[in-house]
């Protein structure tokens, strides 16, 4: 489905808010308010908590879990970058950047 902002959704409960996203999965980023644009958020529970962040890639189950804010962060494999709230981070494979709660 697409929305009215250009966003690709695919997926029960993912957001519909921000512009230009794509979210494949079940409550993938379904936190994303206006101003979260140009993810790319593929698996179950990937960045469900974005809310604001732009340009990030998540990709994988529970990836990107508690990311809000940070921007342009690239999350590969299962629980990668899971506590980060960083900005300009790059985490690939298994619970890589796992305890990243860095700020920038």
């Amino acid at each position: 489905m697409t929305s009215e902002n250009s966003n690709i959704l695919i997926g029960n409960d993912t957001s519909h808010l921000g512009s230009k996203n794509i979210l494949v999965g079940n409550d993938t980023g379904k936190s994303i308010i206006s101003g979260g644009n140009s993810n790319i958020l593929i698996g179950d529970n990937a960045a469900i908590s974005l809310q604001t962040g732009d340009y990030n890639i998540s990709i994988g189950e529970l990836s990107g879990n508690t990311l809000t804010t940070g921007a342009n962060n690239i999350n590969i494999g299962f629980e990668s970058g899971k506590n980060n709230n960083a900005s300009d981070s790059i985490n690939i494979g298994y619970k890589a950047g796992y305890t990243n709660i860095g700020t920038g």
